[in-house]
């Protein structure tokens, strides 16, 4: 039996917009009040303008990639010839097929009626099978971004979702970096009472600090989450059922390999699976 799958784009599953919208303005409303409020009073040995272009231009990465997340399509998976189900697979078996010498199931997504490729998981909040789920947008403790995406993360937008956490952990690492540079500068040049000149001098830093630690101690763990299961060829679905644990890893293929898929995915689909599998008549 032989079963082909075409990877299209789809239209998107509208879901409550209402978190999109808020992390549009999570990124926009920072940025602005920073340039009016704390680049004024910035008295560093760095020109001014070059600070507020290292930050704007982290702020319109942020902004980018964000959208390119939320606008892309993840990988949405569509049945070539898609059938009504039958009564003989009400309980379909599994199959396995060897990608580089290790067995790989081929199992019957019963949401879609058809046998799903390699690595593809059925995403039950946009009702639709995806290559390479990622994220789907209540899975696991990483989902909790997806949410904020609106989007589920696959290998069509998972490198814009790799920048946007990338870009969200630079942006108050460089906030806490520039207003503690600026508190340290007030602190060590006050004549008396150094905390009271600094909340006198520089109160809009003091007040930027602090949710700018908070959101990098959430954001930074994420992105070092991501940067290992990049250079692991793995998808945190993945990872966290340890699906890789008691055997080899089938994708992984050298660091450099597995980051490059990662980041630069080809327009073509990694597993050729993906496109025609030829399913054992033999089942498990």
């Amino acid at each position: 039996m032989c079963v082909v799958w075409d990877c299209v784009a789809l239209p998107f599953y509208e879901l409550e917009a209402g978190l999109f919208y808020l992390a549009l303005s999570a990124v926009t409303c920072p940025s602005i009040l920073f340039l009016v409020f704390v680049s004024p009073c910035l008295d560093l040995l760095v020109p001014r303008f070059i600070i507020d272009t290292i930050f704007v231009t982290g702020a319109i990465v942020s902004l980018i990639s964000l959208l390119l997340c939320r606008f892309c399509d993840p990988g949405y998976i569509k049945q070539v010839d898609k059938k009504e189900p039958s009564k003989e697979m009400e309980n379909p078996p599994k199959y396995q097929v060897k990608v580089n010498g290790v067995s790989v199931d081929i199992s019957y997504c019963a949401y879609c009626h058809h046998y799903r490729p390699p690595r593809a998981f059925h995403c039950h909040d946009c009702q639709r099978l995806l290559f390479i789920l990622d994220l789907s947008f209540f899975f696991s403790l990483t989902a909790i971004i997806g949410v904020w995406v609106n989007n589920c993360i696959g290998q069509r937008n998972y490198n814009y979702f790799v920048l946007l956490l990338t870009a969200s952990t630079f942006m108050p690492s460089y906030t806490i970096a520039v207003c503690g540079w600026q508190i340290v500068h007030v602190w060590t040049n006050a004549a008396t009472t150094p905390i009271r000149t600094v909340f006198s001098q520089c109160p809009f830093c003091c007040l930027f600090i602090f949710p700018a630690a908070v959101l990098l101690c959430l954001v930074g763990p994420f992105m070092c989450f991501h940067f290992y299961l990049m250079a692991t060829a793995q998808t945190s679905h993945e990872e966290m059922r340890g699906l890789y644990k008691s055997r080899g890893n089938p994708w992984a293929k050298g660091l450099f390999y597995n980051c490059f898929t990662s980041i630069c995915p080809p327009t073509y689909d990694i597993s050729p699976s993906l496109q025609s599998v030829s399913i054992p008549t033999q089942s498990m």
